[in-house]
């Protein structure tokens, strides 16, 4: 036989003792689990495979790869029953204990009943639990951690100033009676209150003599609106307010009465001492010849002035004179101021213009001193001012027939 002939024999042999190995190893299996039988053969693998000879390099690995393939065997030959059955929870519960094989004497098992329970051989079991750890791959999010920022410091607020009592003035009134004006000096920019007490009070006693609490910004006026006054006997006395002092006393400094202004005197006008001035003037009908007793004459563009300073123009008239008459020597019109355009002048004088001016004249037979007699007549115009001052001015002479007498 040449040597491949024996080569593939040898190798078909084992191959077939293999075989057979794992099918009787597969059919053991699935007549314990499923028909309950027992096989000292089976118990004796499943000891060797939970056996734990000693330290696994490899961790927990060697022993999952056998379980794996035990499980794969029994899955493959169909002897484990239900799929989903984990094939190591079939090795749980109490497996002989592995121990070294020379001192190990096998006794066989036996199936005749012993009445004696003492002379049944006491089998040690240990308790086997498989445990399966889980450990949880997910990664942890870091948690985000808050950084507390630096708080700001406020600026420090300033300390208020101190307050300053000032002692204006003394003032004595007679038989030891003294009366003392106080006041104070806040420079702070807002109001400060210190009550009646140690930081405001006067010495001696009583420490509340009507001095203020509340304290205004600023500066108190002085005498005499001075903020607050104390009446005292001349003895010393001493106001202290907020850490200051100030102290009153008979020979202090006396009040003086502030003087009263005069007032300057309004000037008086000078008086008005001159007359007014008339001029111009145009009357109708022209002086001359009439041929009646009765007439209207007119007068038109009189001119008014009154020099500065004039007090103003009372009133303006005409009026006329009959020759040789003294009772009545003069006949005069009415007030003609309102015909009159005018006024005070930038000088303090007066000026304007009257025109429209006029006076009836009518002969009285009474007035003709010789019968049958041609007599004459005047006309004038006449102003006076407001400080009595007159002045006239003649615009015409007029020859009235005799007949006027009759």
């Amino acid at each position: 036989m040449s040597r491949w002939t024996r080569r593939s024999w040898l190798t078909n042999t084992i191959g077939v003792v293999l075989i057979f190995l794992v099918v009787w190893i597969a059919a053991a299996f699935w007549a314990e689990t499923s028909l309950g039988a027992s096989f000292p053969i089976l118990a004796d693998l499943r000891s060797r495979i939970l056996a734990d000879y000693g330290f696994d390099f490899f961790g927990d690995t060697l022993q999952s790869l056998k379980l794996t393939i035990l499980g794969d065997v029994s899955d493959d030959s169909g002897l484990a029953g239900d799929g989903d059955v984990d094939p190591r929870n079939s090795l749980v519960g109490f497996v002989p204990t592995a121990t070294d094989q020379e001192a190990v004497t096998e006794l066989a098992p036996s199936n005749t009943p012993t009445d004696d329970p003492e002379d049944a051989p006491t089998a040690t079991a240990t308790q086997i639990e498989a445990t399966e750890t889980t450990v949880s791959s997910q990664a942890i999010d870091p948690v985000a951690t808050h950084t507390p920022q630096p708080i700001k410091t406020s600026d420090p607020t300033p300390s208020d100033q101190q307050l300053i009592p000032k002692l204006e003035c003394v003032e004595y009134y007679g038989g030891g009676n003294f009366t003392a004006y106080f006041g104070y000096k806040n420079p702070n920019s807002k109001i400060i209150v210190l009550s009646v007490g140690p930081e405001n009070h006067f010495e001696p006693i009583p420490e509340d003599r009507g001095q203020p609490t509340s304290f205004e910004p600023g500066q108190t006026p002085g005498y005499p609106n001075a903020a607050f006054e104390v009446l005292f006997s001349g003895e010393s006395l001493t106001w202290d307010l907020d850490g200051n002092s100030v102290t009153a006393s008979s020979s202090s400094e006396v009040c003086e009465v502030p003087s009263t202004p005069t007032a300057t005197p309004i000037p008086t006008p000078k008086p008005d001492t001159a007359a007014p001035v008339l001029s111009g003037g145009v009357i109708s009908p022209p002086p001359g010849k009439l041929s009646v007793c009765s007439i209207s004459v007119t007068l038109d563009n009189l001119y008014v002035s009154d020099p500065a300073p004039s007090s103003g123009i009372n009133w303006v008239k005409l009026k006329y004179e009959i020759a040789g008459f003294t009772e009545p020597q003069y006949i005069f019109s009415g007030n003609f101021l309102s015909s009159c355009a005018g006024g005070f002048t930038p000088e303090g004088g007066w000026g304007g213009t009257c025109s429209n001016l006029s006076i009836e004249i009518d002969i009285d037979s009474d007035w003709v001193p010789l019968e049958n007699d041609p007599f004459t007549l005047t006309v004038w115009s006449k102003v006076k001012d407001n400080s009595g001052n007159t002045s006239f001015l003649e615009h015409a002479n007029y020859t009235m027939p005799a007949s006027c007498g009759d």
